[in-house]
């Protein structure tokens, strides 16, 4: 159980070892006070303790730090409560958040000393995006626009076009001008104008070159219009 919980405060300090001073401090005050609030014995509690000042020498934290934070905590335990002070009302304080992405960020934030501004930092690698499932939806490459080969089920004659649509909605619109009588694509036009057959679209359609953008449709569309009469 001891390994178990080492490795998970292990874990939590890594998480946060790019992040400011103050937020590796609060990670480590959290061990602290459970350390000092669990009624553990004393060999129980130094090597809790030793577990404590392990992690800080993995995680490269000064080992002067955490005895100097347990010291404070400890004391402030012992001492009696002060008796309650009358509360004033608080100016609404001002406050800018940065990204810590390095210690240089400080550099930036320590000009807002002088401004009334207080300074707050959140990280990158936190819990959340590090838990967090994406899920990625791939397209398909039929349903990407897409450069396509339609063939003449008589002739064997192909016809390259392109479509920003999927194949199949693409492929009905050819069968129903076709079915129209209307030679508004050259496929449909060579159906009539020679009354050969067509046949369905797993059989006829042969999908060229899916693509991500729709801006390079008609580049390809020539290329591989070219490719073909090149080829006889």
């Amino acid at each position: 159980m001891k390994c178990q919980m080492s490795n998970i405060y292990t874990n939590t300090i890594k998480i946060i070892y790019n992040h400011p001073q103050e937020q590796k401090l609060a990670a480590y005050r959290f061990l602290i006070d459970r350390m000092l609030n669990l009624p553990l014995h004393k060999n129980r509690l130094e090597n809790e303790w030793e577990t404590i000042l392990h992690i800080g020498k993995n995680n490269h934290s000064p080992t002067a730090l955490i005895h100097n934070l347990r010291h404070r905590m400890a004391q402030k335990k012992t001492q009696a409560p002060s008796p309650t002070q009358p509360t004033h009302p608080k100016n609404n304080k001002k406050w800018a958040t940065f990204t810590f992405i390095s210690p240089n960020i400080r550099k930036v934030t320590n000009l807002f000393k002088q401004t009334g501004v207080n300074i707050a930092f959140r990280g990158k690698n936190i819990f959340s995006r590090l838990v967090k499932t994406t899920n990625i939806t791939r397209t398909p490459p039929h349903n990407k626009p897409s450069i396509y080969q339609l063939t003449c089920n008589t002739c064997n004659r192909a016809y390259i076009g392109q479509t920003s649509h999927n194949l199949k909605t693409r492929y009905h619109k050819h069968i129903r001008y076709i079915k129209d009588n209307n030679p508004q694509s050259a496929y449909a036009q060579h159906i009539l104008n020679n009354r050969h057959e067509f046949g369905t679209k797993d059989n006829l359609m042969t999908l060229l070159k899916p693509l991500h953008s729709q801006h390079l449709l008609t580049t390809y569309e020539q290329f591989y219009t070219h490719s073909f009469h090149k080829n006889g």
